[in-house]
């Protein structure tokens, strides 16, 4: 499942800012995440800040 935020959040306090799409499976478990360069299909609008769980890094998933 594919999200798009404005912002990332890492456990660490890092924030990144997007847009941003985030990457998880059905059961909502973080896969990874990407800066939003274009419309992406499939892709649902949230908005506001993504939170990463805390056993993942700063880390583009591209």
């Amino acid at each position: 499942m594919k999200r798009a935020y404005h912002d990332i959040l890492f456990a660490d306090g890092t924030l990144k800012r997007g847009p941003v799409v985030v990457e998880t499976t059905a059961e909502g478990r973080f896969l990874g995440w990407h800066i939003l360069q274009e419309e992406e299909a499939f892709t649902e609008w949230h908005g506001g800040t993504a939170k990463v769980p805390g056993n993942y890094a700063e880390k583009s998933s591209s």
